[in-house]
């Protein structure tokens, strides 16, 4: 808890900012003057002006996307339910692979997890990836899925395939398309 003085109490969230504080910017006039969340966060009263320190400041940045964040929940954990769903078809068509493979070893495909969007910070994303060669599929909370490759580790990726989130048969044709085009690549002799 962040305290700059005793009578004040601790500063406020800042998304609120009551009489006599300001954040990243001077209290001018009785006016609060807003600057970005990057900036520091002071209060100005009685003729005092007091710089928090950096654990302070960064405690107020991390308030302050904390709030931001809350309002992204819900759509968030749509995202990454919504990957788990098209991850699940992706597994099972790779075990079809795998089956008419017969379990020949140099013809494995490695199918990764779920995890945080290397790129997108509102996002979900998994790859299907053999050697160099990869597929990223992408769950955004804006509501689309962008199916990425196939294309080889260390050059460019695409190409880029976006679908509607909700449209289950637009998803099941993008993923049928992309990741047989990530066979025939990935094993081209």
């Amino acid at each position: 808890m962040l305290t700059t003085d005793a009578a004040r109490g601790p500063p406020p969230n800042p998304g609120s900012v009551p009489h006599g504080w300001a954040i990243g910017a001077a209290f001018v006039h009785g006016t609060v003057v807003r600057g970005g969340i990057r900036d520091r966060l002071y209060w100005v009263g009685l003729g005092r002006r007091c710089v928090l320190g950096l654990s302070e400041r960064l405690e107020g940045i991390g308030a302050g996307l904390r709030e931001r964040e809350e309002a992204e929940r819900e759509k968030l954990e749509y995202a990454w339910k919504r990957a788990g769903e098209i991850h699940g078809r992706v597994e099972a068509g790779l075990a079809g692979f795998a089956r008419g493979a017969g379990g020949v070893e140099h013809l494995a495909v490695e199918l990764s997890a779920p995890r945080r969007d290397d790129k997108h910070f509102h996002a979900v994303q998994f790859d299907v990836s053999r050697g160099r060669h990869r597929v990223i599929a992408t769950v955004k909370t804006k509501g689309v899925v962008t199916l990425v490759g196939p294309f080889k580790d260390g050059d460019t990726e695409g190409p880029c395939k976006r679908i509607d989130l909700d449209d289950d048969a637009a998803i099941d044709a993008g993923l049928e398309a992309v990741l047989a085009d990530f066979l025939d690549t990935a094993f081209a002799s």
